[in-house]
């Protein structure tokens, strides 16, 4: 498994539904290109059972709360929201490598909010 992607949070409110998740990486090997992170199947906090859509509508928005251990994290959006791609940058705007995560990286954890406006479809 390439990490832990949990959901912390649900916010509804009238307008947009908010889900804050956190995701901490493994011991495996950071993927070229990004790791995918399929919101759909993380895990819901007790009596938040609030299910994210699977299609990714038009006016999702990505928003990272940290870095992770120093790796600037951006958003790659998928055809859904079972497919986007977390892609970490070094300081000096490189991707990382088809390799280990840090160990740094590894002992520690990136927050970001998924926003969906309501009513808004595919």
């Amino acid at each position: 498994m390439p990490g832990t992607l949990t959901l912390v949070r649900f916010t509804p409110s009238r307008r947009i539904n908010e889900w804050e998740y956190k995701f901490v990486p493994s011991a495996t090997s950071y993927p070229t290109g990004g790791e995918v992170m399929d919101f759909t199947a993380a895990a819901f906090p007790a009596g938040q059972g609030h299910a994210i859509p699977d299609y990714v509508p038009a006016d999702t928005q990505v928003d990272f709360k940290d870095s992770l251990a120093g790796y600037i994290p951006e958003w790659v959006t998928g055809t859904t929201l079972k497919n986007g791609k977390l892609k970490l940058y070094s300081a000096a705007g490189t991707e990382l490598a088809n390799a280990t995560y840090p160990a740094a990286a590894q002992a520690d954890e990136v927050h970001f909010t998924v926003r969906l406006k309501k009513g808004i479809s595919q």
